[in-house]
């Protein structure tokens, strides 16, 4: 028979990271416990609130699936003698928890054999709950747990109450230093209201719980908790009689989620005075210490409103308002005094401060240091790659990209970081007739964020953000920071990602070998800076090249290209994203069609004779002697390799890759002719080790584009 099973796990307040990753973690969780212990349902509905976990699972079996499992043990010739059971048959029987009389004689293709038949599962849901309910909680994964109860178990927050229901009964049981109850709490106030599930009519106890929950205004469906803030948003902003609106910002909305389980609104105002702040500081104010909603007129101009988002019933509002706008004003208060002290402070010679603000231990290096190895960085690599950005430009953007770390509002608020800079900086910009792309860069030199957000706008920002990108996954790569696995907690990833799309955005090739050469041959450090002298490692610069190699091979796996086309072309990565980019898409292209398949063969085949060769110890190095020509079709194949190595490298250097698979199709007629009419490997080793020599030019030739022996044909 089959029954529903409601399981919830009421929990102190659960963070909201939390929240977000058991939302994917649960219903998968569940599913895997439940088939560890074979037992047959329909499906799995999951719901997280702030303060529970629900399972619900429909029409769950009431016993494990019975499986019938058949064991064969020893041959008959071993198993019985004389008519009787030996100790082997006996030893296999106790073996698997059974008697002589279950033995019987199974014949296979093999000969006849002792066997018995095992029936497993049949067990019933209630015996094993306890167990499912651990193995539910203890797969759930998330960093930062805590131990709170007397058994040492872990978990992000303790947990208070569990209830199981099944059918229309509770299951009784135990879990770590709790028993299961017949009851669950309301909305989180003080005291908690303790609610009782109670059967009602025509309905089952576990449609009962979820009717009770809504009674008592817990909405535990997020979707449905989101539908209710967003129109609850919509009926306060009418209160106010104008046209207005709000940003729809999910991140926040999600955070607002999590910690309520029922969103009533409440709209509050301030005074307009405070509207002379910077908008970003106050929005920020709002967002991140109060998850207050900022409100804003059709036209995007921030308005003296807000809305504030209570727990429960809408009742005794005008106390909660009022409460919403003290701790607000008291918070903007301080946003003003941080605002008026920064400005007493010119923004240029905050640089000194920075000597004050440790950047990484590690490299023995503040941030002062960090910043002037950003500048060395960014001259260098605005002469590689042309951005033709004046000198003076570049060194008065230095000297105030990383100030706003010194600032009392980014000290409270560090969200604000490259947004106090730019703010900041741009009244500078103004009275002195600077481009405003330097107040910019303060801020747009963090972007982008992670590969889907947006690249810098200006060419100062992109040669910046390029060159504290760079900066810092050497800097990482030196301390010993870069990932290893899944976690990536100094962002390492997100930094190299970030270097991909500027590059593939912008169209831009690096040169990552001279970049990060450059890098390290020119360390600046605290230590640097007092006289001593500072060497960094130039092996490192192949760890960083090949850690950048292997983000963008995933990040272009994720985009859809195939495993075998990507490291193709990246065999060789050296930062020319848009180069390999353009050579995948035409790799891709011609791929469907019949002559890719002879290219491949072709390339292939030159390709295993030189492995061949080196087999053979063959020293193929070396260049190539036109007297030890002992064939035509030997000269025809050298002018032949020479001319295509002469195009490949103009059409390289025009970017016009589509032509470059065509030209050795063109030519195959003449490599095939020199294989069908010479012998590679001739009996003299010197004239084979010629005609190798010729193929190896030919490969590298090949190579330029890619190392075809990649491609799963």
């Amino acid at each position: 028979m089959k029954k529903n099973l409601v399981i919830e796990i009421y929990t102190e307040e659960l963070p909201s990271s939390c929240i977000e990753e058991y939302k994917n973690q649960l219903k998968i969780v569940s599913g895997e416990v439940l088939k560890k212990y074979n037992f047959e349902y329909d499906n799995i509905n999951t719901y997280i609130t702030p303060v529970r976990l629900i399972v619900y699972i429909k029409n769950l079996s009431e016993y494990t699936k019975k499986v019938v499992q058949e064991i064969i043990g020893p041959s008959v010739n071993i198993a019985i003698k004389d008519n009787e059971y030996t100790q082997a048959a006996v030893g296999f029987a106790k073996k698997n928890f059974s008697e002589l009389k279950d033995l019987y004689i199974k014949e296979t293709q093999k000969g006849k054999f002792v066997a018995l038949k095992k029936i497993y599962g049949g067990v019933n849901v209630k015996s094993v709950i306890s167990k499912i309910l651990y193995d539910i909680v203890c797969k759930l994964s998330y960093p930062k747990q805590m131990l709170w109860d007397e058994t040492q178990f872990k978990f992000p927050r303790p947990i208070r109450n569990v209830l199981i229901i099944y059918g229309n009964n509770f299951i009784k049981t135990k879990f770590l230093s709790l028993n299961s109850t017949n009851y669950t709490y309301g909305i989180k106030t003080f005291p908690l209201k303790k609610i009782k599930i109670t059967a009602k009519k025509y309905i089952s106890l576990a449609e009962s719980y979820f009717e009770t929950l809504r009674n008592e205004c817990i909405i535990f469906d997020e979707e449905e908790r989101l539908e209710i803030l967003i129109e609850n948003i919509r009926d306060v902003l009418k209160i106010s009689k104008k046209e207005l609106k709000v940003d729809n910002d999910e991140n926040l909305f999600k955070e607002i989620l999590h910690i309520v389980e029922y969103p009533s609104c409440v709209l509050c105002s301030i005074s307009e005075d405070f509207l002379s702040l910077p908008k970003e500081f106050i929005i920020i104010c709002m967002k991140t210490k109060q998850k207050f909603i900022p409100v804003y007129t059709n036209d995007d101009k921030l308005v003296n409103l807000f809305i504030g988002v209570k727990n429960g019933f809408s009742e005794f509002l005008d106390d909660i308002k009022k409460g919403y706008e003290k701790v607000l004003i008291a918070r903007l208060d301080d946003v003003k005094y941080y605002y008026e002290t920064d400005k007493k402070i010119d923004f240029i010679l905050r640089l000194e401060q920075l000597k004050g603000i440790i950047y990484n231990a590690k490299l023995d290096s503040l941030y002062y240091d960090k910043v002037l190895r950003i500048k060395q960085l960014a001259e260098f690599i605005n002469e590689e790659l042309g951005f033709q950005i004046e000198d003076n430009i570049i060194d008065l953007t230095s000297k105030i990209i990383k100030n706003d770390l010194t600032t009392q509002i980014v000290y409270e608020y560090p969200e604000l970081i490259g947004v106090a800079g730019r703010i900041y900086f741009s009244e500078y910009c103004k009275n002195n007739n600077l481009p405003l792309e330097i107040a910019e860069c303060c801020q747009e030199h963090y972007l982008p964020k992670s590969y889907d957000d947006n690249v810098p706008k200006n060419k100062l920002s992109l040669l910046f953000s390029l060159s504290n990108k760079i900066s810092d996954l050497i800097d990482m790569c030196i301390s010993d920071n870069l990932p290893t696995g899944s976690s990536d907690p100094y962002g390492v990833k997100k930094i190299a990602d970030g270097i991909i799309k500027i590059c593939k955005e912008s169209k831009l090739n690096l040169n990552l070998d001279k970049i990060v050469e450059f890098y390290l041959q020119h360390p600046i450090t605290r230590t640097s800076l007092g006289g001593e002298k500072v060497i960094w490692d130039s092996n490192y610069k192949y760890k960083v090249i090949n850690f950048l190699s292997q983000r963008f091979e995933n990040l272009l796996l994720q985009e859809g290209y195939k495993i075998d086309e990507i490291r193709t072309v990246l065999y060789n990565f050296n930062g020319e994203v848009n180069i390999k980019l353009q050579i995948l898409n035409v790799i891709k292209i011609f791929r469907p069609k019949d002559d890719f398949v002879k290219f491949i063969e072709l390339y292939k085949r030159i390709n295993n004779i030189l492995i061949q060769a080196k087999n053979k110890k063959f020293e193929i190095e070396g260049e190539v002697k036109t007297n030890l020509f002992v064939l035509d079709e030997e000269k025809s194949f050298y002018e032949t390799v020479m001319t295509l190595n002469d195009e490949v490298d103009k059409f390289f250097l025009e970017q016009r890759f589509e032509f470059i698979i065509n030209l050795f199709l063109d030519k195959k007629y003449i490599i095939d002719r020199f294989f069908d009419k010479v012998l590679v490997f001739d009996e003299k080793i010197e004239i084979a080790l010629n005609r190798l020599r010729i193929l190896s030019l030919l490969l590298k030739t090949f190579n330029k584009i890619g190392a075809f022996e990649n491609i799963q044909l």
